[in-house]
């Protein structure tokens, strides 16, 4: 309310609003004629997804054929209450790309079952980047915001026909959220290739990737939508590289891959460390657990190591995303989840 009568008395700014305020301020005050009229006057610059509302007919009929080796890729943001209704690709009776217990999965459909299920869970309402990939032999792998997490349990060289964006199996119920940049490569794109473009977009690319056989940016085909689906703009979104910044990461990244390699000082580095780094994350015990442990991390390669120091905010881990929480009374609290239950909810704050 402060905000909304400091823009009608001209104090504040509209254009000085971050997405993240305005997508809270459209939160807690959905109705309100001065909200709706904010909306409307910025959303002309806002992205636009696929919104499907949870209804059996909210997809986007797009009757795509995998056959050989592919790969599936899509950003999607889920409502709370994620299950085998919520999909980013499927046809009842057939293949649906789904989730069962908020956990994203490939089913091949009755009689074959599961092919690949992923080892961690979807937090509802964040951004998250999937990836499914086939190699021509029919081994599967599922990517979660750019990192390798699951191999498949079953080789399968099946045909997969009429896939739809966002359709399930279920008659009467469907997907709940939104997607965009759904991309279908007729290839098995490698874990680089899956790491080096998950956070960009082709839109507007001065020419198409190769391999890359159906592309939708808003995450769906426009003109064939089903009941309960639309396209629509959204305030806060994954903060997706265009070319020109898709190629000024890839030189950043070159050139700091090149000092990486480069013989080390490990005295200094772990002053460093412990003076950057532990002030938010762990390792070995010590630290604060503002951000995600870092025990383990030698362990990864260094393009993934360098991506995730050089680029912290593309994907962020479901539990260290900021909740919050109103109360009856009205009072909100913003922190980490730490616990949530019918008792009530317990977050972690700074410090």
């Amino acid at each position: 309310d402060v905000i909304l009568a400091g823009i009608d008395a001209e104090k504040i700014a509209s254009d000085r609003l971050s997405p993240e305020v305005l997508e809270r301020m459209r939160t807690l005050r959905p109705d309100d004629a001065r909200m709706v009229s904010l909306w409307s006057a910025l959303a002309e610059k806002f992205p636009r997804v696929l919104k499907l509302d949870g209804r059996a007919g909210a997809f986007s009929s797009v009757e795509i054929t995998l056959e050989g080796a592919f790969t599936v890729e899509t950003w999607i943001r889920l409502d709370p209450g994620i299950n085998n209704a919520d999909g980013i690709l499927g046809h009842p009776g057939g293949a649906d790309f789904n989730f069962y217990g908020e956990t994203f999965r490939v089913y091949a459909g009755p009689g074959t079952g599961d092919l690949a299920v992923a080892s961690r869970k979807t937090a509802p309402g964040a951004w998250t980047h999937l990836a499914v990939t086939r190699s021509k032999q029919g081994d599967l792998q599922i990517y979660i915001n750019g990192e390798l997490d699951a191999k498949g349990s079953k080789r399968s060289k099946a045909t997969f026909r009429d896939l739809n964006i966002g359709q399930t199996t279920p008659p009467d119920a469907g997907t709940a959220g939104e997607l965009m940049e759904f991309r279908v490569w007729e290839t098995e794109r490698s874990a680089d290739q899956i790491r080096s473009n998950f956070d960009r977009r082709f839109a507007g690319s001065s020419e198409r990737p190769a391999g890359l056989a159906h592309y939708y940016p808003f995450g769906g085909d426009p003109a064939r939508l089903g009941a309960g689906a639309s396209i629509t703009p959204v305030a806060e979104a994954p903060a997706l590289l265009d070319e020109a910044a898709a190629k000024k990461a890839a030189a950043r990244l070159a050139r700091f891959r090149d000092i990486a390699i480069q013989p080390g000082d490990a005295d200094r580095g772990k002053v460093l460390f412990e003076a950057i780094c532990l002030t938010c994350h762990t390792a070995g015990g010590k630290g604060v657990g503002a951000g995600p442990p870092l025990d383990g991390s030698g362990h990864r390669d260094l393009d993934s190591l360098l991506r995730a120091v050089l680029t912290p905010n593309a994907a962020v881990e479901p539990g260290y995303r900021a909740y919050r929480v109103e109360t009856h009374d009205g009072r909100l609290a913003e922190g980490f989840m730490v616990k949530h239950d019918e008792n009530g909810a317990t977050l972690r704050m700074m410090g």
